[in-house]
Parts: C-alpha cells; structure tokens; sequence
C-alpha cells in the first residue's frame, strides 16, 4: 500500500507551500506534485515556512498540467468546500480515508485547487469522487495549507495505533491489579466503609471501575499499596 499522492493545483503563494510541506511531515506523508505552479519547491520562503520539512520539498514532482502530474495515478479524488452542478460522487473526509488507504495496488492522488478559486468544473470531472471536508457552512473557506493538514491528519491518525506510555515500568497485570482492590476492599471493610451491607456490591463495582480505568502500571501497583498499608482504620466511637 503506498501513501497517497498530495497534488496541489496552480499554487500561489510560496508560504502554503512551505506550510503544506510541513504539515505532510508532520503526518508522515512525503509525496508532493505541483502542476502550474507559481512557486517553486527551491524558493526561498517556502523553505523557511517548511521549518525543516526539505525533504518534502526536495522531492517534489513539478508538472506543467493536470494530464501529466496525474499520469500515473489510478484514482483521483477532488477536494472542494461546495458541491457542484454535475453529477459526481461526494465523500465526506473520514468516510473517505478507507478509500484513500486501500490495501490494492493503486495509486492514489489527491488534489487541491488554487488558494483563489479552488478546482473548477472541468477538472473535478476527471476525479473519481470529490473529498469534502465538513465545515461551517456559513464559512466554508479555508486556507489550502489547513485543508492539506486535515487530510493528512485524517489519512495519520487511521493507520495509529493507541499506546501506553509506562516509562521504565510495565502495565500490571489483571492479577495483580485484582489482588490489589481484593486487598482493597478488606482494609474498606474494616473500616465500616460501606455502612449497609446490601450497598457494598454496588459500591465496590464503582471502586473496581475506577482502578480498571486507569490501565495502572507495576510501579503504580506497588505505590497503591504502600499507601493503603499506612492508612489508618478509623473505627467509630463505642
């Protein structure tokens, strides 16, 4: 599977280049094509908005039109904040990032009109289907380097996985958080923490629930328990 193409459409300005090639970095996407561009992928200002991002620009693909940038691209996917007067298949972003990310050999693009006009009639009718970005619709404007930065985001966050950051420690185990609220519960009970006894089922799944919740690690276990050791059983006066 091969990440999507970002093709940008008679660019105008060299600060969203450098800000789109910045924000690809960040969302681990490197294939960039300009077509007409007004900016080259070597000026200046582009480079410093990248903020380090060279390698995006270094290896930018530069065409003089649609027909040649888009060549070897099996799917194209438009971008626009309107639906047009033609029939076309319209696909909101996130149901869209399935299509983007098939496991097939295709190639795909994605392209994004000029920061003026956005694309125009006669090239969304070469798009397979038009990528829509939902937004407000009393303000459905938005600067080409975000709309490159949402897509990108959306294509990133899909292939993440969640992760636990433990540190140096590891996550406890279910036994081990297991025994912990067993040993819990019997410092509660002689305490008198739970007051009625028909109370306490209720009340220790609360308990267990928020111990569960938080994915404790082996140090944090050791800690609990410490803590619980020192606490003092207060018994009510006779």
């Amino acid at each position: 599977m091969q990440n999507p193409v970002i093709i940008l459409n008679e660019l105008q300005l060299p600060e969203n280049l450098g800000l789109i090639a910045r924000v690809m970095r960040n969302f681990g996407q490197v294939q960039l094509r300009l077509v007409s561009s007004q900016v080259a992928p070597t000026d200046q200002t582009a480079l410093a908005c990248a903020a380090g991002a060279d390698d995006v620009l270094a290896s930018c693909q530069v065409f003089p039109n649609i027909e040649a940038a888009v060549a070897d691209i099996t799917d194209l996917y438009g971008t626009c904040a309107q639906q047009r007067d033609q029939v076309k298949r319209y696909v909101p972003l996130k149901h869209a990032v399935p299509e983007l990310l098939a496991k097939t050999p295709k190639r795909v693009g994605i392209l994004f009109g000029p920061e003026r006009t956005g694309l125009d009639n006669d090239i969304t009718a070469q798009c397979k289907a038009i990528i829509q970005i939902p937004v407000d619709k009393a303000f459905s404007s938005m600067n080409i380097a975000m709309a490159v930065g949402v897509v990108c985001y959306e294509l990133f966050s899909d292939n993440s996985e969640p992760q636990l950051r433990t540190g140096e420690s590891v996550p406890a185990k279910q036994q081990e958080v297991s025994q912990l609220l067993k040993f819990l519960e019997q410092r509660l009970d002689k305490s008198n923490f739970w007051r009625h006894a028909n109370q306490k089922p209720v009340m220790l799944r609360n308990v267990q629930n928020v111990y569960t919740r938080a994915e404790l690690t082996e140090q944090e276990v050791r800690t609990l328990y410490g803590m619980f050791r020192l606490i003092q059983i207060n018994k009510e006066p006779q």
